[in-house]
């Protein structure tokens, strides 16, 4: 288990941040990014127990690189969002000519272009206090 996992979200914080990636660094990097800001963060390396993270809290806001497996179909992101509408998906850009945009057709509300800005990955929970 990664430092950054160790934060898990509570129903009693604000929302969470749940950062699902294969790359650790990516991972940590985010984690710590949002926990020096006090927001409870997840990071995980597979779909199974992100799912489970967004289960249990107020998830604000889901960071992924990936867009399918091990979630079946590009209506993931909106069940997700259906089940709940205050959910943001920010999708971290691959770099591939149709990433971003099969992103946004399964509806990710922010993409985050490589190499990450920390600015622009907190601008995407929509809370502007953290970065006044």
């Amino acid at each position: 288990m990664s430092i950054a996992a160790q934060s898990a979200p509570s129903s009693a914080d604000a929302p969470s941040v749940i950062v699902l990636s294969s790359e650790e660094v990516l991972r940590d990097a985010v984690a710590y990014w949002f926990n020096s800001l006090s927001v409870p963060t997840v990071a995980t390396a597979d779909g199974y127990e992100a799912n489970r993270a967004l289960k249990h809290g107020a998830v604000g806001l889901l960071i992924t690189d990936r867009l399918l497996p091990p979630w079946p179909g590009l209506d993931t992101f909106r069940d997700l969002q259906s089940a709940n509408p205050r959910l943001r998906v920010a999708y971290v850009d691959d770099g591939s000519w149709d990433g971003a945009i099969l992103a946004r057709i399964a509806g990710a509300t922010v993409i985050l272009s490589r190499p990450l800005d920390r600015r622009r990955v907190i601008e995407a929970l929509g809370r502007p206090e953290l970065l006044a």
